[in-house]
């Protein structure tokens, strides 16, 4: 039998009041008196008192106990399997949500193990032909278990599932499920999650089924983002629970000393920026949240000190002051600045990284480069004539990640194709993330001055995105990010690298390069020894600033799905319950009116 609300479990408390209200209860009978002076008598001989014996006999009560017991058992939605023991098979692909909203804590267990526990439940309870697949989603689906009978298989699969990015994209989920799906007769598909999906539209033509996890309100407080520059530190927090929020913030260095701690309180919802100044000098800080909330996962942060990098970057402009200025407001990056008639390919040995204004070299540096305003056409990205873009749309990334495009206006644009949206208008997309030579390629499809862009808030928090994501690429010799595969690419006269993880565990990793590894599933710093070069690097957990609510439905082909409670295979014992239920208490009203 499975339980779909347990916690209904702790309703079950009302029923030794019930037993301790009939142990106080006042038994009386009706009596003749010849005045009325002995009411009083008669109401001190009747006063109530605890008589265990009055209880033994007492039918109304054991009628009324029988009553709770069946409606706390109905609270809680019990469920009997159904073993189909037909010969025939269903074959149904489970997709389980792994995001980082499944971690959230309830009654101590997470939300994810919840899913695990429904997942468990399908599989064991499975008819003996059915065949199941199992997917997990999150920033990107993947398949944990190809479609199979073998229950053993597909229980070891479950027990592996693990958080394993922020978002869940319900879309790239459902798209899996249907390269899976062209290969079966008739499939399902059954998906375990606490309803926080992606937004995108999703269209399936497959029969669906949204079994939900979580419960609400939710408290959780995160840090969002920490940043260095070797004077200042700042440490933003944010409340993404239903709830206000106390906490504790506390900042330790790479020695583990306590250097700064402060009290914060936040409503729901909001966020704060804390600052610290003139702090002892390390390489890098770890921030810690000290709090009872519900997700203990992003309540660390650690944050690389990057004074004194001086990464070298070479501005190709005919004259953008806006670009200039914005650029030489970081503190660690060096700029210099030429014009494009006098840009020699020779210059790619002496720079970082590169930013092209209105302007492409016929060939790129072997470095991460940005582009503003791309001229049309051009042999590395294709482009239109520009146009005048209408609303624009931001897609979740780190170089947009706090910027607000809501009311800048872009006078004209060029529309882009290929690589990862950053920037789009209900015409096409005018930013995209691509890559040229395993380096971030990185083109916004307008002129800088080309509107009010430069005179928005939003403007120097898009720079100071792209240093960061830029810089951050080409400090460290690959890619760490908290769900995704290690990834290790350095030049091509490296042999071998020795790995140092945030346990301070050594591994050696020899060629031949890019190295692919496992997940990354521990945040912390780590460090990369080549060539004798140190490299360091920080690994968090995505800043997700969504709601962590439970939602009852989600949005696919057009629709709300909502939320069912019975999972397939399973016998809901809701009804007969509170239909006993309802039988007792008119025996109950009977054996009241009757006097016993």
């Amino acid at each position: 039998m499975t339980f779909l609300q347990p916690l209904a479990f702790w309703s079950a408390l009302t029923i030794p009041l019930i037993i301790i209200l009939y142990m106080m209860k006042k038994k009386v009978k009706p009596h003749t008196v010849s005045s009325i002076m002995l009411w009083e008598r008669l109401d001190r001989t009747h006063s109530p008192s605890l008589k265990i014996s009055r209880l033994l006999k007492n039918l109304l009560l054991l009628l009324q106990i029988l009553i709770a017991c069946l409606l706390v058992l109905a609270l809680t939605q019990p469920a009997l399997p159904l073993a189909t023991g037909s010969s025939g098979s269903e074959q149904t692909i489970i997709i389980i949500d792994t995001s980082y909203s499944m971690a959230v804590e309830e009654a101590g267990t997470s939300r994810l193990e919840q899913a695990q526990a429904q997942a468990r439940e399908l599989i064991n309870h499975k008819g003996s032909g059915d065949t199941l697949a199992l997917i997990g989603m999150s920033e990107q689906a993947r398949i944990v278990s190809g479609l199979t009978a073998e229950e053993h298989s597909l229980l070891q699969a479950v027990e592996q599932l693990t958080v394993t990015g922020g978002r869940a994209n319900l879309q790239d989920a459902m798209a899996l499920a249907e390269n899976l799906s062209h290969a079966l007769e008739d499939p399902s598909v059954i998906i375990i999650s606490d309803g926080g999906c992606s937004a995108s539209a999703v269209q399936s033509d497959l029969p669906v089924t949204f079994l939900p996890v979580g419960q609400n309100p939710v408290q959780n407080l995160m840090i969002t983002d920490m940043v260095a520059d070797g004077e200042r530190l700042y440490v933003t927090i944010h409340n993404n629970g239903m709830v206000p929020a106390e906490a504790t913030v506390q900042i330790e260095n790479s020695k583990g000393t306590r250097i700064g701690q402060r009290q914060i309180s936040l409503e729901a919802q909001t966020n704060t920026v804390l600052t610290w100044r003139e702090l002892d000098e390390s390489p890098w800080y770890r921030g810690e949240l000290l709090t009872d909330d519900q997700l203990s996962l992003d309540n660390t942060f650690y944050v690389i000190n990057t004074r004194g990098e001086g990464q070298r970057v070479l501005l190709v402009t005919e004259g953008n002051l806006f670009l200039e200025r914005a650029l030489m407001l970081q503190a660690n990056i060096l700029v210099t600045k030429t014009r494009p008639q006098q840009y020699r390919s020779q210059l790619a040995e002496r720079y970082n990284y590169f930013v092209f204004d209105g302007f492409l070299p016929d060939i790129l540096p072997m470095a991460p480069v940005v582009v503003f305003d791309p001229p049309h056409p051009n042999e590395h990205v294709i482009t239109s004539v520009p146009f005048r873009p209408g609303r624009l749309q931001v897609t979740p990334h780190p170089i947009t990640a706090y910027a607000d495009f809501a009311e800048v206006n872009i006078s004209y644009a060029k529309t882009l194709r290929g690589g990862r949206t950053l920037l789009a208008t209900p015409e096409a997309s005018i930013a995209v993330e691509l890559e040229q030579q395993g380096q971030p390629f990185v083109v916004f499809g307008f002129a800088v001055q080309g509107g009010d862009l430069p005179l928005r808030p939003t403007f120097p928090v898009l720079i100071r995105n792209l240093v960061d994501y830029v810089v951050g690429r080409t400090s460290f010799p690959g890619r760490f990010v908290f769900g995704e595969p290690l990834l290790l690419t350095p030049s091509y006269q490296v042999e071998s690298m020795e790995m140092v993880n945030p346990a301070g565990e050594n591994q050696q990793i020899t060629g031949p390069f890019p190295h692919y590894g496992e997940p990354i599933r521990e945040t912390g710093i780590y460090v990369i020894k080549a060539q004798e070069r140190v490299y360091t690097t920080a690994v968090n957990v995505p800043a997700v600033k969504d709601s962590l609510a439970m939602l009852d439905s989600i949005q696919i082909s057009g629709g709300q799905l909502a939320a069912s409670q019975q999972a397939p295979g399973q016998w809901p014992l809701l009804a007969p319950l509170l239909m006993l239920a309802f039988n007792l208490l008119a025996l109950e009203w009977w054996v009241d009116h009757r006097g016993y």
